[in-house]
Order: C-alpha cells, then sequence, then structure tokens
C-alpha cells in the first residue's frame, strides 16, 4: 500500500500511519527519510517514544529505527530522543568534535561528549534495552 501525505501534516499523519502498521504486523518505509519501520525488535520499555529533530514521532519504534535514525543527524535532524514519560530519557546532538550524549533519570541529567556514532548507537541500544552498561563506560558530568 502507498501512501501518500501533505507536508504540512505528514509528521502527523506517518505516526499514525505507523501505529496502525504495527497493529497489523506490517513493515512500513518512510521514502522522506529513507527508514524502515519494522515491528520487532522493541525496547524493553512499552511506550517509549523516539522524536527526532526533523519532527519525527514514534511511539515503540524498533531498534533497527533507532539504529538508523542516529545515523541522520545533521543540520536538518539536530537531535534524536528516546523518551519514556516520567521516568528517563536519552538524548543526543553532534556537536564540534563528536555528539553531547545526555541521559537523565531520577531528576539528574548527566552530559558526555562522545566522538564516535558506534558509541551513541551502542548506548541507545543499551538504554533501550534497559541495560546501563553505558553509565560506567562513558565519563558524565551532572
Amino acid at each position: 500500500m502507498l501512501i501518500t501525505m501533505d507536508l504540512d501534516t505528514m509528521d502527523e499523519m506517518s505516526s499514525q500511519v505507523f501505529a496502525v502498521a504495527r497493529t497489523h504486523d506490517l513493515v512500513c518505509y518512510d521514502p522522506q527519510r529513507d527508514l524502515v519501520h519494522n515491528t520487532i525488535p522493541r525496547g524493553a520499555y512499552e511506550g517509549m517514544q523516539l522524536h527526532t529533530g526533523d519532527g519525527m514521532i514514534v511511539t515503540d519504534p524498533d531498534l533497527g529505527l533507532v539504529h538508523d535514525v542516529l545515523a541522520t543527524l545533521s543540520p536538518q535532524n539536530p537531535f534524536a530522543a528516546l523518551v519514556t514519560f516520567g521516568h528517563h530519557f536519552m538524548q543526543v546532538s553532534p556537536e564540534a568534535g563528536g555528539y553531547e550524549l545526555e541521559y537523565k533519570e531520577s531528576g539528574v541529567l548527566h552530559r558526555t561528549l562522545v566522538p564516535g556514532l558506534d558509541e551513541i548507537q551502542r548506548s541507545f541500544d543499551e538504554y533501550a534495552r534497559d541495560d546501563r552498561a553505558f553509565l560506567t563506560r562513558l565519563a558524565w558530568s551532572s
């Protein structure tokens, strides 16, 4: 099935399309962003949302999508975040010399500068799977 959308309502409509596709176990391809939305594997937190600086919001994103979205960080897509509302979040923005990674839990915001995308993707994957190995592996400031 092909769904065409108006650019002004694309983000809102695509969120609805992704939700309907997931309920029917369908894979979606977003040609505007060149991203595939699979049904699995998903993270450990039900209701977790993926937000991007270019306006995409996906509830319960598959981990492959999260990995691929991180590779699209640019001036047109200046951040990506995984948010478990009311609990914690992880966010990244490209910076000179790497990426600024932020993690917030229990009201405490931690920040670090990470030189490479591979480490960002690894940390986001760990966070989504409820693995906090990134907290001891990276040097954080609060």
